[in-house]
């Protein structure tokens, strides 16, 4: 399953520095928000519901100067996709995250792919 979500992805760095908890909080419920209306869009054959384990590529564009790409906030991302894709961000419904980062695109925007790979750790 792949969606795209307009807009620009804070790094991890945001976070580290001293923001207040107040707006730590706005931002990452902004976030899930965008993920949950993009999901919205995905059509209903292509979508993956409540998969037992999946990988998760998240990929950022940015105009201007971009994040490295270990500083791609994916956990913004990820924490949106809870109860709908994946029932929690725990490594029994998350096996992977990979992390890219494109400077100087034309646009602010982010692209998951999100991929079934097996049924849980049981495996």
């Amino acid at each position: 399953m792949r969606f795209v979500i307009q807009g620009r992805l804070p790094s991890w760095n945001f976070f580290y520095k001293s923001v207040h908890w107040s707006k730590r909080s706005s931002v990452a419920h902004l976030w899930h928000m965008l993920v949950r209306e993009a999901l919205d869009k995905v059509p209903d054959n292509e979508r993956i519901k409540m998969a037992s384990s999946v990988h998760i590529a998240i990929h950022a564009f940015y105009t201007g100067l971009g994040a490295d790409p270990d500083n791609v906030c994916a956990k913004l991302v990820i924490d949106g996709l809870k109860g709908t894709v994946i029932g929690d961000d725990s490594a029994n419904f998350v096996r992977s995250v990979t992390t890219t980062s494109t400077s100087q695109h034309k646009e602010d925007r982010v692209e998951v792919v999100v991929t079934e790979v097996g049924h849980g750790a049981a495996e």
